[in-house]
Protein backbone atom coordinates (compact mmCIF):
# COMPACT_ATOMS: atom_id res chain seq x y z
CA UNK A 1 0.00 0.00 0.00
CA UNK A 2 1.20 3.57 -0.90
CA UNK A 3 1.85 6.21 1.84
CA UNK A 4 -0.17 9.48 2.09
CA UNK A 5 1.92 11.57 0.15
CA UNK A 6 0.75 14.52 1.82
CA UNK A 7 2.83 13.80 4.71
CA UNK A 8 1.67 15.90 7.12
CA UNK A 9 -0.81 19.22 7.54
CA UNK A 10 2.18 21.71 7.52
CA UNK A 11 2.67 20.13 3.83
CA UNK A 12 -0.82 20.62 3.22
CA UNK A 13 -0.79 23.75 4.41
CA UNK A 14 2.37 25.07 2.70
CA UNK A 15 0.39 23.35 -0.65
CA UNK A 16 -2.83 25.13 -0.01
CA UNK A 17 -1.03 28.78 0.01
CA UNK A 18 0.83 27.89 -3.31
CA UNK A 19 -2.30 26.50 -4.82
CA UNK A 20 -3.78 30.21 -3.30
CA UNK A 21 -0.94 32.71 -4.45
CA UNK A 22 -0.58 30.81 -7.92
CA UNK A 23 -3.76 30.04 -9.40
CA UNK A 24 -5.95 32.63 -7.57
CA UNK A 25 -4.56 35.73 -9.84
CA UNK A 26 -4.23 33.49 -13.02
CA UNK A 27 -7.62 34.17 -15.90
CA UNK A 28 -6.04 32.21 -18.51
CA UNK A 29 -7.51 28.40 -18.22
CA UNK A 30 -4.22 26.81 -20.08
CA UNK A 31 -2.33 28.65 -16.75
CA UNK A 32 -4.39 27.46 -14.53
CA UNK A 33 -4.50 24.11 -15.46
CA UNK A 34 -0.30 23.92 -15.70
CA UNK A 35 0.02 24.70 -12.34
CA UNK A 36 -2.83 22.75 -10.98
CA UNK A 37 -1.19 19.90 -12.67
CA UNK A 38 2.43 21.11 -11.13
CA UNK A 39 0.77 21.00 -7.73
CA UNK A 40 -0.70 17.31 -8.34
CA UNK A 41 2.86 15.87 -9.67
CA UNK A 42 4.52 17.69 -6.75
CA UNK A 43 1.83 16.25 -3.72
CA UNK A 44 0.63 12.73 -5.07
CA UNK A 45 2.47 9.60 -5.86
CA UNK A 46 0.60 9.27 -8.72
CA UNK A 47 1.25 7.73 -12.34
CA UNK A 48 -0.44 9.86 -14.54
CA UNK A 49 -2.80 13.36 -13.62
CA UNK A 50 -5.18 15.25 -16.12
CA UNK A 51 -7.00 18.30 -16.13
CA UNK A 52 -9.93 17.39 -18.68
CA UNK A 53 -13.06 20.14 -20.21
CA UNK A 54 -16.26 19.11 -21.31
CA UNK A 55 -16.53 20.05 -24.84
CA UNK A 56 -19.66 19.02 -26.74
CA UNK A 57 -19.64 14.78 -25.95
CA UNK A 58 -16.09 15.10 -24.84
CA UNK A 59 -13.49 15.51 -22.70
CA UNK A 60 -10.43 17.40 -24.02
CA UNK A 61 -7.36 17.23 -22.02
CA UNK A 62 -6.13 20.74 -21.43
CA UNK A 63 -2.80 19.57 -18.98
CA UNK A 64 -1.61 16.59 -17.90
CA UNK A 65 1.24 14.70 -16.88
CA UNK A 66 1.94 10.69 -18.39
CA UNK A 67 -1.95 10.88 -19.14
CA UNK A 68 -1.46 10.86 -22.96
CA UNK A 69 1.45 8.12 -22.23
CA UNK A 70 -1.32 5.65 -20.38
CA UNK A 71 -4.57 6.80 -22.17
CA UNK A 72 -2.54 8.00 -26.14
CA UNK A 73 -5.85 10.49 -26.71
CA UNK A 74 -6.56 14.42 -26.36
CA UNK A 75 -10.14 13.92 -25.70
CA UNK A 76 -12.26 10.95 -24.03
CA UNK A 77 -15.90 10.28 -25.05
CA UNK A 78 -18.21 11.92 -22.19
CA UNK A 79 -20.38 8.37 -21.94
CA UNK A 80 -18.18 6.21 -20.30
CA UNK A 81 -19.95 5.08 -16.76
CA UNK A 82 -17.52 6.65 -14.40
CA UNK A 83 -17.37 9.57 -15.97
CA UNK A 84 -21.44 10.06 -16.41
CA UNK A 85 -21.30 9.27 -12.86
CA UNK A 86 -19.07 11.80 -11.69
CA UNK A 87 -21.63 14.33 -14.14
CA UNK A 88 -24.82 13.49 -13.13
CA UNK A 89 -23.75 13.62 -9.32
CA UNK A 90 -21.60 15.82 -9.22
CA UNK A 91 -19.12 14.20 -6.52
CA UNK A 92 -15.64 12.54 -6.83
CA UNK A 93 -15.09 8.94 -7.67
CA UNK A 94 -12.58 6.56 -5.84
CA UNK A 95 -11.34 3.19 -7.06
CA UNK A 96 -8.96 1.24 -5.47
CA UNK A 97 -8.77 -1.70 -7.99
CA UNK A 98 -10.06 -0.90 -11.34
CA UNK A 99 -10.33 -3.86 -12.81
CA UNK A 100 -13.31 -4.63 -9.85
CA UNK A 101 -15.31 -1.68 -10.89
CA UNK A 102 -17.31 -0.12 -13.34
CA UNK A 103 -14.49 1.30 -15.10
CA UNK A 104 -12.53 -1.66 -15.92
CA UNK A 105 -13.97 -1.58 -19.43
CA UNK A 106 -13.11 2.29 -19.98
CA UNK A 107 -9.44 1.20 -19.61
CA UNK A 108 -7.60 0.50 -22.96
CA UNK A 109 -5.62 -2.34 -23.96
CA UNK A 110 -2.48 -2.37 -22.24
CA UNK A 111 -2.78 0.31 -19.91
CA UNK A 112 -1.61 -0.17 -16.73
CA UNK A 113 -4.06 1.90 -14.16
CA UNK A 114 -5.37 0.01 -11.03
CA UNK A 115 -6.29 2.88 -8.77
CA UNK A 116 -7.92 6.27 -10.19
CA UNK A 117 -9.52 9.27 -8.63
CA UNK A 118 -11.46 11.34 -10.32
CA UNK A 119 -12.89 15.03 -8.91
CA UNK A 120 -15.37 16.85 -11.23
CA UNK A 121 -14.75 20.82 -11.86
CA UNK A 122 -18.29 22.80 -11.17
CA UNK A 123 -19.44 26.32 -12.05
CA UNK A 124 -22.52 27.47 -11.41
CA UNK A 125 -23.98 23.77 -10.17
CA UNK A 126 -22.80 22.28 -13.55
CA UNK A 127 -19.66 19.85 -13.82
CA UNK A 128 -17.56 21.69 -16.29
CA UNK A 129 -14.25 19.37 -16.01
CA UNK A 130 -12.77 16.35 -14.22
CA UNK A 131 -9.49 16.16 -12.40
CA UNK A 132 -8.43 12.64 -12.99
CA UNK A 133 -5.51 10.83 -11.03
CA UNK A 134 -3.99 7.30 -11.39
CA UNK A 135 -1.64 5.06 -10.21
CA UNK A 136 -0.52 1.15 -11.64
CA UNK A 137 -0.60 0.05 -7.48
CA UNK A 138 -4.11 -1.12 -5.82
CA UNK A 139 -5.67 1.26 -3.35
CA UNK A 140 -2.84 4.18 -4.26
CA UNK A 141 -3.97 6.82 -2.83
CA UNK A 142 -5.53 7.45 0.46
CA UNK A 143 -8.43 9.50 1.73
CA UNK A 144 -6.07 12.74 2.65
CA UNK A 145 -5.23 12.31 -1.27
CA UNK A 146 -8.66 12.51 -2.25
CA UNK A 147 -9.66 15.63 -0.06
CA UNK A 148 -6.65 17.27 -1.36
CA UNK A 149 -7.52 16.64 -5.18
CA UNK A 150 -11.43 17.53 -4.17
CA UNK A 151 -9.56 20.71 -2.90
CA UNK A 152 -7.98 21.90 -5.81
CA UNK A 153 -10.80 21.18 -7.94
CA UNK A 154 -12.84 23.61 -5.98
CA UNK A 155 -9.85 26.18 -6.18
CA UNK A 156 -9.74 25.62 -10.15
CA UNK A 157 -13.53 25.83 -10.22
CA UNK A 158 -13.01 29.32 -8.57
CA UNK A 159 -10.57 29.98 -10.85
CA UNK A 160 -12.69 28.69 -13.87
CA UNK A 161 -15.27 30.80 -13.06
CA UNK A 162 -13.40 34.16 -12.62
CA UNK A 163 -12.01 33.34 -16.15
CA UNK A 164 -15.06 33.04 -17.97
CA UNK A 165 -16.49 36.48 -16.30
CA UNK A 166 -13.37 38.07 -17.86
CA UNK A 167 -14.02 36.20 -21.10
CA UNK A 168 -17.09 38.08 -20.70
CA UNK A 169 -16.22 41.42 -20.23
CA UNK A 170 -13.65 40.99 -22.71
CA UNK A 171 -16.43 40.07 -25.16
CA UNK A 172 -18.78 42.98 -23.88
CA UNK A 173 -15.68 45.23 -24.74
CA UNK A 174 -15.39 43.90 -28.23
CA UNK A 175 -18.04 42.10 -29.72
CA UNK A 176 -21.16 43.15 -30.92
CA UNK A 177 -24.05 41.87 -29.02
CA UNK A 178 -26.49 41.41 -31.77
CA UNK A 179 -24.29 39.98 -34.31
CA UNK A 180 -21.48 38.54 -32.56
CA UNK A 181 -18.85 39.84 -34.73
CA UNK A 182 -16.28 42.37 -33.08
CA UNK A 183 -16.72 45.99 -33.17
CA UNK A 184 -16.37 49.12 -34.33
CA UNK A 185 -13.58 49.82 -31.59
CA UNK A 186 -11.97 46.19 -31.91
CA UNK A 187 -11.66 47.05 -35.94
CA UNK A 188 -10.01 50.49 -35.00
CA UNK A 189 -7.67 49.10 -32.93
CA UNK A 190 -6.69 45.52 -35.48
CA UNK A 191 -6.79 48.05 -38.51
CA UNK A 192 -3.71 49.73 -37.32
CA UNK A 193 -2.25 46.67 -35.22
CA UNK A 194 -2.66 44.35 -38.72
CA UNK A 195 -1.06 46.74 -40.85
CA UNK A 196 2.01 47.72 -38.72
CA UNK A 197 2.65 43.65 -38.36
CA UNK A 198 2.14 43.88 -42.67
CA UNK A 199 4.49 46.38 -42.70
CA UNK A 200 6.87 44.83 -40.82
CA UNK A 201 7.10 41.75 -41.79
CA UNK A 202 6.79 42.84 -45.53
CA UNK A 203 3.23 40.91 -46.04
CA UNK A 204 -0.27 41.81 -47.69
CA UNK A 205 -3.08 43.12 -45.73
CA UNK A 206 -6.19 43.23 -47.54
CA UNK A 207 -9.59 44.75 -46.17
CA UNK A 208 -13.23 43.93 -47.43
CA UNK A 209 -15.96 46.55 -46.76
CA UNK A 210 -19.25 44.52 -46.93
CA UNK A 211 -22.57 45.81 -47.38
CA UNK A 212 -26.22 44.43 -47.37
CA UNK A 213 -28.28 45.77 -50.28
CA UNK A 214 -31.69 47.28 -49.68
CA UNK A 215 -31.51 46.37 -45.94
CA UNK A 216 -33.88 49.58 -45.58
CA UNK A 217 -36.64 47.46 -47.85
CA UNK A 218 -36.34 44.47 -45.26
CA UNK A 219 -37.03 46.36 -41.94
CA UNK A 220 -39.58 48.49 -43.72
CA UNK A 221 -41.41 45.67 -44.60
CA UNK A 222 -40.87 43.42 -41.77
CA UNK A 223 -39.89 45.28 -38.51
CA UNK A 224 -36.71 45.94 -36.72
CA UNK A 225 -37.09 42.85 -35.03
CA UNK A 226 -37.01 41.09 -38.08
CA UNK A 227 -34.27 43.18 -39.16
CA UNK A 228 -32.02 42.06 -36.25
CA UNK A 229 -32.57 38.59 -36.99
CA UNK A 230 -31.79 39.41 -40.27
CA UNK A 231 -28.30 40.67 -39.15
CA UNK A 232 -27.33 38.33 -36.71
CA UNK A 233 -27.31 35.63 -39.18
CA UNK A 234 -25.77 37.71 -41.61
CA UNK A 235 -22.82 37.90 -39.15
CA UNK A 236 -22.76 34.51 -38.27
CA UNK A 237 -22.71 33.72 -42.11
CA UNK A 238 -19.62 35.80 -42.62
CA UNK A 239 -17.58 34.86 -39.66
CA UNK A 240 -18.16 30.75 -40.99
CA UNK A 241 -17.20 31.85 -44.32
CA UNK A 242 -13.70 33.14 -43.95
CA UNK A 243 -10.29 31.44 -42.92
CA UNK A 244 -9.34 31.05 -38.85
CA UNK A 245 -7.19 33.75 -38.68
CA UNK A 246 -9.37 36.61 -40.58
CA UNK A 247 -11.60 38.96 -38.73
CA UNK A 248 -15.45 39.88 -39.00
CA UNK A 249 -16.40 43.34 -37.19
CA UNK A 250 -19.92 44.76 -37.74
CA UNK A 251 -18.87 48.14 -38.89
CA UNK A 252 -22.21 50.28 -38.50
CA UNK A 253 -25.77 49.45 -39.24
CA UNK A 254 -25.54 46.65 -42.09
CA UNK A 255 -22.50 47.26 -42.78
CA UNK A 256 -19.32 44.74 -42.12
CA UNK A 257 -15.79 44.52 -42.24
CA UNK A 258 -13.37 42.03 -43.30
CA UNK A 259 -9.59 42.24 -42.47
CA UNK A 260 -8.18 39.48 -44.30
CA UNK A 261 -4.10 38.68 -42.82
CA UNK A 262 -1.42 38.26 -44.93
CA UNK A 263 -3.50 38.04 -48.00
CA UNK A 264 -3.15 39.46 -51.40
CA UNK A 265 -5.42 41.32 -53.60
CA UNK A 266 -5.80 38.26 -56.04
CA UNK A 267 -6.73 36.27 -53.16
CA UNK A 268 -9.23 38.77 -51.36
CA UNK A 269 -10.71 39.05 -54.55
CA UNK A 270 -11.49 35.03 -54.69
CA UNK A 271 -12.60 35.61 -50.89
CA UNK A 272 -15.24 38.28 -51.64
CA UNK A 273 -16.53 36.83 -54.70
CA UNK A 274 -17.37 33.82 -52.84
CA UNK A 275 -18.66 35.90 -49.75
CA UNK A 276 -20.87 37.83 -52.23
CA UNK A 277 -22.23 34.43 -53.57
CA UNK A 278 -22.22 32.43 -50.77
CA UNK A 279 -25.17 35.25 -49.25
CA UNK A 280 -26.97 35.03 -52.48
CA UNK A 281 -27.52 31.47 -52.46
CA UNK A 282 -28.55 31.48 -48.13
CA UNK A 283 -32.00 31.48 -47.72
CA UNK A 284 -32.89 34.18 -45.63
CA UNK A 285 -36.14 34.26 -43.76
CA UNK A 286 -38.95 36.68 -45.53
CA UNK A 287 -36.38 37.92 -47.66
CA UNK A 288 -38.62 36.54 -50.93
CA UNK A 289 -41.41 39.61 -50.21
CA UNK A 290 -39.08 42.20 -49.47
CA UNK A 291 -35.60 42.31 -51.70
CA UNK A 292 -35.42 42.01 -55.31
CA UNK A 293 -35.51 38.98 -56.81
CA UNK A 294 -36.81 37.55 -53.92
CA UNK A 295 -32.86 36.89 -52.35
CA UNK A 296 -30.96 39.05 -50.07
CA UNK A 297 -27.36 39.94 -51.95
CA UNK A 298 -24.58 42.07 -50.73
CA UNK A 299 -21.96 44.73 -52.37
CA UNK A 300 -18.49 43.91 -51.22
CA UNK A 301 -15.57 46.66 -51.47
CA UNK A 302 -11.98 45.01 -51.70
CA UNK A 303 -8.57 46.95 -51.07
CA UNK A 304 -5.36 45.78 -50.14
CA UNK A 305 -1.95 47.11 -48.79
CA UNK A 306 0.84 47.70 -49.94
CA UNK A 307 -1.00 48.34 -53.81
CA UNK A 308 -3.84 50.22 -52.75
CA UNK A 309 -2.72 52.10 -49.61
CA UNK A 310 0.35 52.97 -47.80
CA UNK A 311 -1.85 53.98 -44.27
CA UNK A 312 -5.08 52.62 -42.17
CA UNK A 313 -6.99 55.38 -43.35
CA UNK A 314 -6.00 55.19 -46.71
CA UNK A 315 -7.09 51.63 -46.67
CA UNK A 316 -10.49 52.02 -45.42
CA UNK A 317 -10.66 54.76 -47.54
CA UNK A 318 -10.13 52.26 -50.44
CA UNK A 319 -12.10 49.69 -49.40
CA UNK A 320 -14.88 52.07 -48.98
CA UNK A 321 -14.63 53.80 -52.24
CA UNK A 322 -14.69 50.10 -53.64
CA UNK A 323 -17.75 49.23 -52.01
CA UNK A 324 -19.71 52.62 -53.12
CA UNK A 325 -18.62 51.92 -56.33
CA UNK A 326 -20.15 48.78 -56.38
CA UNK A 327 -23.55 49.67 -55.06
CA UNK A 328 -23.48 52.83 -57.84
CA UNK A 329 -23.41 49.55 -60.63
CA UNK A 330 -26.06 48.17 -59.25
CA UNK A 331 -25.30 46.12 -56.10
CA UNK A 332 -24.77 42.52 -55.50
CA UNK A 333 -21.46 42.57 -56.71
CA UNK A 334 -17.40 42.91 -56.01
CA UNK A 335 -15.34 46.19 -56.89
CA UNK A 336 -11.62 46.14 -56.38
CA UNK A 337 -10.11 49.75 -55.52
CA UNK A 338 -8.26 51.17 -58.79
CA UNK A 339 -8.28 47.96 -61.14
CA UNK A 340 -12.57 48.21 -62.40
CA UNK A 341 -12.59 44.47 -61.74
Amino acid sequence: MGMPVVHDEIDRLRATARIHNSIGPSLELEEIARLSIRELVDLLDCDACAILLIEGNELRVVCEKGFSRSIGTGTLPLDLPPIQEIVHSRKSLAIGDVADSNAAGCIPHGCSIVSWLCSPIVVDEQVIGIIHVDSSRKNAFSQDDLSFVEFLAGEISVAVESSLIHAQMRDLATKDELTGCFNRRKFNLDLEGELACAASGGRHLSLLMVDIDWFKRHNDAHGHQQGDVLLHRFGQLLKTSVRPQDKVYRYGGEEFAVLLSDSPGSSALATARRLCRAVRETEFERAETSQPGGRLTASIGVATYPEDASSSTQLLAAADSALYKAKELGRNRVRTYGTGS
